[in-house]
């Protein structure tokens, strides 16, 4: 038999195998204390109908019978002929009985005659549903085989084309980023920058002994976000404790009334002092004490110290994930900015925690810092990648990745200033712009760079703009990235700088604000600034000029430095007020 007369046995046996179950079932209904062998027909057909509907639908989808050898068809054959004969047997059998009035001569016909026929044919089925079942099972084993090498085919394709498309990145040098070329159509791009605060006079909020601030999140023409928190003290009882509000609201820039309530909560809480037990036992990390002091009554998840620091703020602190769990789920409070000590202390681990636990991932801190701005340039932090951090907050759709601080400072331009270049190639990746500019001398992230001595960043970042005409970039004084290195003290940059074609000898606006005293209104040139430096400031940077191959005029010893007017520190940072580097500046 041929795999085409095979299927067609099976799709006719399908039908009369249903016919017999039919039949029977029918028989079963309508006798009293029917055969025991009308039971065993039963679910036998049932049995053989539903191996070959397996069979017959398997064909369809797969092509299932292409799995079976030519000795195994002929197999199939000799069970599907021995299947039929049984089965129209027993429908004629079963006609027979069917309807039967005469119920006496129907159970002696049985008894005489047809009893040892359906026995014979019962044998027969039992025989065709085993053969089923080893065909069934022969094919599902084929089938899964050839199934597999199709996947380790696939597979290989697969990994062929990483592979070609691996390589063909390699040749074409590094990753290339469209950039703006004008900076209003990147400006655009900013979806937050610090703009308006109102709040209580210091002198007032410590004297009332509590707080109140109102922050302009953003705004656009049509609407505007505001956050506010408000503490306000309350004696209970001879206690003291804390109505704490914290929400954010929309208004809408019309002639009359119109505003949302966007989210928010209501506090009422204990005041403790920071030298409270379970304040020192959040900050040591010792889950055993503060569980201890929890059950004794002592303290309350709710408890906050006078500056309005929660226990969860404290324990965040001490880096105990543990701890800020078990916190959590004793129903300590989520505070708006409580993601930002989590930031601040880098723990990525307690940020997912917070933020399945309702922190708001866009919250700003003072001056629009955001949960991404803590991350850099804060004393302690080491200069190691926190792309950890910064996926976890794109992941939970963290919005303000080009959000500037009252200063105009993006994330970007921290980590320029204070991170690593894998902390560059991760902050594009997920949108940040490289064309944000700070109020006061309008930098981009790369003179940050420049001006703060991290050559890795630098030169990720060159790579990142991809544009022949970053060597001619001036700030608003018409400062080089030359001029800035000089200023700064960045020698380390030189050579690179003047690789890509920084030009030497180009000169700045004569302007009075944000340079040295000495060149005040003055147009100079890079050289001019390191030599304002003084004569230490100066040998070096004539150092790092010959080493790139270049010579300069005049040698320090042929200045007489005793008469040399000039200011003899570095300085020039965007956010200092005057020519030097305060800590301040460099920690924050």
């Amino acid at each position: 038999m041929e795999i085409v007369g095979a299927v067609a046995s099976i799709v006719t046996l399908v039908a009369l195998a249903k016919e017999v179950w039919t039949l029977s079932t029918q028989l079963l209904h309508d006798c009293q204390n029917a055969p025991e062998e009308l039971f065993r027909i039963s679910n036998e057909t049932f049995l053989i109908f539903h191996g070959l509907e397996s069979i017959s639908l398997s064909n369809q989808d797969h092509g299932l019978f292409n799995h079976l050898t030519k000795d195994e068809v002929q197999t199939l054959e000799k069970s599907l002929a021995a299947a039929k004969v049984s089965l129209e047997t027993i429908i004629h059998l079963h006609s027979r009985h069917t309807g039967d009035k005469k119920r006496t001569l129907a159970r002696l016909s049985w008894s005489f005659f047809d009893h040892k026929t359906v026995k014979e044919h019962l044998v027969h089925l039992q025989r065709t549903e085993s053969s089923l079942c080893v065909i069934l099972h022969v094919i599902s084993i084929r089938a899964n085989r050839k199934a597999h090498d199709e996947n380790s085919r696939q597979n290989k394709i697969i990994l062929d084309l990483l592979q070609l498309c691996h390589n063909n990145l390699g040749n074409q040098g590094p990753m290339r980023i469209q950039t703006e070329k004008h900076d209003n159509e990147a400006s655009r791009m900013t979806t937050f920058q610090f703009r308006r605060k109102w709040g209580l006079l210091s002198s007032w909020a410590s004297a009332l002994n509590c707080e109140f601030q109102l922050c302009q999140q953003w705004r656009n023409g049509f609407q505007e976000v505001y956050e506010l928190y408000a503490r306000f003290p309350i004696f209970w009882f001879g206690r003291q404790k804390f109505l704490i509000l914290s929400t954010s609201f929309r208004t809408q820039r019309t002639f009359l009334l119109n505003w949302q309530l966007l989210k928010g909560s209501l506090n009422f809480c204990n005041v403790i002092s920071e030298e409270a037990d379970i304040v020192k036992a959040c900050q040591k990390g010792d889950l055993i004490a503060v569980r201890d002091l929890f059950k004794e009554n002592n303290a309350s998840p709710n408890d906050v110290t006078a500056d309005g620091a929660s226990l969860v703020w404290y324990a965040t602190e001490s880096r105990s994930f543990e701890l800020v769990q078990f916190l959590l789920s004793a129903g300590a409070p989520v505070g708006a900015k409580t993601l930002l000590v989590a930031s601040y202390y880098r723990q990525p681990q307690i940020a997912r925690l917070l933020v399945r636990s309702g922190a708001d991932i866009d919250a700003f801190g003072d001056d629009g810092f955001t949960s991404a701005s803590f991350l850099f340039g804060y004393a302690g932090q080491s200069r190691v990648p926190q792309t950890e951090f910064l996926q976890m907050l794109a992941s939970n759709s963290f919005s303000n990745f080009n959000s500037q601080d009252v200063d105009g400072w993006s994330v970007l331009h921290r980590a320029a200033t204070f991170g690593t270049a894998a902390d560059i190639l991760c902050l594009v990746r997920v949108g940040t712009s490289l064309h944000s500019r700070t109020q006061n001398l309008n930098w981009t992230p790369i003179f940050c760079a420049v001006c703060f001595s991290n050559l890795e960043t630098l030169e990720e970042l060159w790579k990142l703009h991809d544009d022949t005409d970053m060597k001619n970039a001036k700030d608003l004084r018409g400062w080089n990235f030359l001029h800035i290195a000089a200023g700064a003290g960045n020698f380390e940059a030189i050579p690179y700088l003047l690789e890509k074609g920084v030009d030497l000898n180009a000169f700045s606006n004569a302007t009075s604000r944000s340079v040295p005293p000495s060149l005040r209104d003055k147009s100079v040139t890079p050289t001019q600034v390191a030599r304002n430096c003084g004569e230490v400031a100066y040998g070096k940077w004539v150092d790092a000029l010959k080493l790139a191959g270049q010579d300069v005029e005049p040698k320090p010893e042929d200045i007489d430095w005793t008469i040399e007017v000039h200011d003899g520190i570095f300085g020039g940072c965007e956010c200092c007020k005057s020519w030097n580097f305060s800590m301040l500046a460099i920690q924050n």
